[in-house]
């Protein structure tokens, strides 16, 4: 969690969304600064492993071929108008037995096949290059310092596929990452919107439909004169024509803003890429949460280049990373691995044992204590005091994606660094 404030009053930790305290109401604006660093921090450590790839020409190819299928299903409606109304006037003929002038209505409709096939090949595009988008969204939360999304980049991709799923997995993808890159800024009710323009014309198309038939079988049941079953046939047609023109007009107007949506976060993300930006290149990021005695254990100090990380990686030559003189913040586990508390009384050293996952989470367990989830910089501050008492390692991937092979890489690199043998599996 990593848009928090912490009160300076009851020293409750909050959202930065809420402007006052859950717990004692107290204002914001009398927060502690604590935490105030910890999205740049993560969004630093998190690029040494997987790089920030803006999304900004995905979502403007996607933006165009949505509006594209938008437009052109509103004109295709406009002009099928003065057929529908022809095709109504038909009806009369059909319940008195005269028939339909096809040939009239082939010749009404042809110019319309057209646009229709154009209209669903664009529709095709624009659903790819959504899920393509979005994709691209989930996968760059981290590196923006928004943690670990709801869900992973493939499912963002796949589920604006799936008919129906995608009415309901998508919009909380949305809303889930226009909070993430940006926690203070709202969006609920734009994706809200878009949602009942999407779904809600769905929705009423579906129920509007199961009317229209009952109307219609209701009509040949009871109807007594064919003039009777004419005017019946016709009520339910009208019916019939104002929901498709509704609804066309809610799938628009949901396109639309889903449209606004998507340009608002790139907007988000592309500021809080030159935020994270500003801050690698400044120097040292100096979080409000260090103490003045916690040394090198800190991880409120995190150097531009990541130096002690990435070196080992490219095969550069870098000092051993000595292990810290005091407990690592914050992390029990590390906290056990001082030199005070790291002996040669276990035969063979203690062992260490990592596993990646995606996303940049590392997961480590010592001597088969309990798991717990660490960051790169931990595993580099105890690296020393792990090699001092004998100590070994191994490192595992849980998933194998490009993710975490480097991050993998680089987890082995540090401990090999500070004097560690360590081990490197596949998972």
């Amino acid at each position: 969690m990593t848009d928090i404030w912490v009160c300076s009053r009851c020293h409750s930790i909050n959202r930065q969304r809420n402007t006052s305290c859950y717990k004692c109401g107290a204002s914001q604006d009398l927060a502690t600064g604590e935490g105030s660093t910890l999205r740049v921090e993560q969004a630093l450590q998190t690029r040494t492993y997987a790089r920030y790839r803006s999304a900004s020409l995905r979502a403007l190819i996607a933006g165009v071929l949505i509006l594209a299928v938008a437009g052109l299903g509103v004109a295709i409606m406009v002009a099928s108008i003065d057929d529908a109304y022809w095709l109504r006037d038909q009806i009369a003929n059909i319940v008195n037995g005269v028939g339909l002038d096809r040939a009239e209505l082939i010749r009404r409709t042809q110019d319309l096949v057209l646009p229709g096939l154009i209209r669903l090949g664009l529709a095709i595009l624009a659903l790819l290059s959504f899920g393509a988008w979005l994709s691209r969204v989930v996968m760059n939360i981290p590196a923006l310092g928004g943690g670990v999304p709801r869900t992973s980049p493939t499912r963002a991709f796949v589920y604006p596929l799936i008919p129906i799923v995608n009415l309901f997995k998508v919009p909380g993808i949305i809303q889930d990452a226009l909070y993430r890159v940006d926690p203070k800024a709202g969006g609920f009710f734009m994706v809200a919107i878009a949602w009942f323009g999407l779904v809600g014309s769905w929705i009423i198309s579906f129920f509007a439909g199961w009317y229209v038939n009952f109307r219609l079988a209701s009509a040949v049941a009871n109807a007594r004169t064919p003039a009777e079953l004419t005017a019946m046939i016709q009520s339910a047609f009208d019916i019939q024509l104002v929901v498709d023109i509704v609804t066309t007009l809610l799938v628009a107007g949901g396109a639309v803003v889903l449209v606004i949506v998507m340009a608002r976060i790139e907007r988000r993300s592309a500021a809080r890429d030159r935020e994270i930006r500003a801050a690698g290149s400044a120097g040292p990021v100096e979080s409000a949460t260090a103490s003045p005695d916690a040394g090198s254990a800190s991880v409120g100090a995190i150097e531009p280049a990541v130096q002690a990380i990435v070196a080992p990686v490219v095969g550069s030559t870098i000092e051993p990373v000595v292990g810290a003189a005091g407990p690592v913040l914050g992390v029990p586990m590390m906290e056990a691995m001082r030199p005070a508390e790291l002996t040669d009384e276990r035969p063979g050293g203690s062992r260490l044992e990592i596993t990646v996952h995606r996303l940049g989470r590392i997961v480590a367990t010592l001597d088969g204590d309990d798991a717990e989830d660490v960051t790169i910089y931990d595993i580099r501050d105890a690296a020393g005091a792990l090699a001092r008492s004998g100590g070994s390692a191994t490192v595992s991937r849980a998933d194998a994606d490009d993710t975490t092979i480097a991050l993998a890489e680089q987890v082995v690199a540090v401990l090999r660094a500070g004097g560690v043998p360590t081990e490197s599996g596949q998972g």
